[in-house]
């Protein structure tokens, strides 16, 4: 980031304070979460909001983070979680976007035309806004202390407008409910899942 212009800046501070951090991408959303000692929170933050002020999409950590997709995915093949996913994925409404490709290889996440960092740049002006994002911070401090951190770090975010999609195709069809979805485990664990579309 622009503050924080260092590889693994975020990381390694998360880390030394006592930390975790993470992200993930769900049907709508990605979340971004991290746990931090108390006493490091408002450094933590300050470094965690820059992110999405101003992200610096250094070419050479595009290109390692494209490497890294196949890699992460290749690792979690017999997932059962994420197996579960993908035979979910096949059985619902393949017109609905969240049962759409969902991980990149080398091959997809070439940049083509465009470099794949314009790309991402194109992406993070058209889904990063203030309005359309949700932050929620628990600390041990007030209210009021917690509050002025968040004001005081995350107000750059710039609000461009933006709108969250509205997607108007089922996730399944009446013709497909009531469904049943066998999975076969590779663990020896037994899960009952039930989906509430």
């Amino acid at each position: 980031t622009d503050r924080y212009p260092e590889a693994d800046a975020y990381q390694n501070f998360i880390s030394a304070h006592g930390g975790d951090h993470n992200a993930f991408t769900a049907s709508r959303d990605t979340n971004y979460y991290f746990d931090i000692e108390p006493t490091a929170l408002p450094e933590a933050l300050d470094r965690f909001s820059r992110f999405f002020v101003a992200p610096r999409f250094n070419p050479e950590y595009v290109e390692r983070e494209r490497n890294a997709v196949p890699s992460e995915y290749q690792a979690r093949l017999r997932d059962d979680g994420r197996r579960i996913n993908e035979a979910t994925d096949r059985a619902l409404n393949p017109e609905h976007p969240a049962t759409r490709f969902a991980v990149g290889s080398l091959e997809t996440l070439q940049g083509g035309e465009r470099s794949l960092r314009e790309k991402l740049i194109d992406f993070y002006q058209s889904h990063y806004g203030a309005n359309v994002m949700h932050l929620t911070v628990i600390g041990p401090q007030s209210l009021d202390t917690l509050e002025s951190m968040v004001r005081d770090r995350f107000a750059e975010i710039p609000d461009r407008g933006l709108t969250r999609t509205a997607i108007e195709t089922p996730l399944v069809t009446d013709a497909e409910l009531p469904a049943r979805l066998a999975v076969k485990s590779l663990s020896r664990d037994r899960e009952v899942r039930f989906l509430f579309p």
